[in-house]
């Protein structure tokens, strides 16, 4: 049995592949009176307005929907690069305080050497 749709059904799938029909209320209304030709295209054009109106809110809603998650992935990637920022200075730290100490280290063994040196020597054990 075939499918029977509404109006609205047919614009909900016109609209939904991006396809522009037209349904202009001129065509239908020439053969009608004067005034119901009139009624009948103001209330196309009523409808064509609350359309229009309801298309520029979705829009609107949309946009600031998109502004506020830019706003958040900004204050993400603000966030993350203050962590790269404060990874790479104690990373920074820790390589200095690496050097020092094995700088120290070497600092040690050389003063103990010269001490042992000198020792030896004054002592007379040899050099």
């Amino acid at each position: 049995m075939p499918h029977v749709s509404s109006d609205s059904d047919e614009d909900e799938e016109d609209s939904a592949l991006g396809l522009v029909m037209d349904r202009s209320a001129a065509s239908s209304t020439v053969s009608m009176e004067p005034m119901d030709r009139l009624d009948a295209l103001q209330r196309s054009n009523a409808d064509k307005t609350r359309k229009l109106m309801e298309a520029e809110q979705t829009l609107q809603n949309k946009l600031t929907e998109h502004e506020l998650e830019l706003e958040e992935m900004q204050g993400r990637l603000e966030e993350m690069r203050s962590e790269l920022s404060a990874t790479k200075r104690e990373e920074k730290e820790l390589r200095s305080k690496e050097v020092r100490g094995c700088s120290n280290y070497d600092d040690r063994k050389l003063t103990t050497r010269f001490v042992a040196s000198k020792f030896y020597t004054n002592w007379g054990f040899g050099g």
